[in-house]
């Protein structure tokens, strides 16, 4: 597991709270997250204390139990502390313990 740096805080976002996100990924994906399709989807959110988010990644499930990484980024002022491997990270293992190998 990936640590951050202290004062940031990486979470397992519910489909409803990753509208607050989207900025956060590439503006052809945004539909992603702000109405999320009816499929197996995961979102992974930075936080910086009280702050604006910072990152996001997400994935969707597919068929036969295989999951796709669709988007990761965090912002520039963030970046190279080990938050993007720490969102990912989350994600993998998000999707491994819903049954995605």
């Amino acid at each position: 597991m990936s640590k951050i740096p202290k004062g940031l805080d990486s979470q397992t976002l519910a489909a409803s709270d990753a509208p607050a996100f989207a900025a956060l990924t590439f503006p052809v994906m945004r539909h992603l997250v702000e109405t999320p399709p009816e499929r197996d989807m995961v979102y992974v959110g930075a936080v910086s204390g009280d702050g604006p988010p910072v990152g996001l990644a997400f994935g969707m499930g597919g068929p036969d139990a295989i999951y796709e990484l669709v988007s990761a980024y965090v912002g520039p002022f963030h970046r190279n502390v080990g938050i993007g491997t720490a969102l990912i990270n989350r994600l993998h293992d998000d999707f491994v313990e819903r049954g995605y190998p």
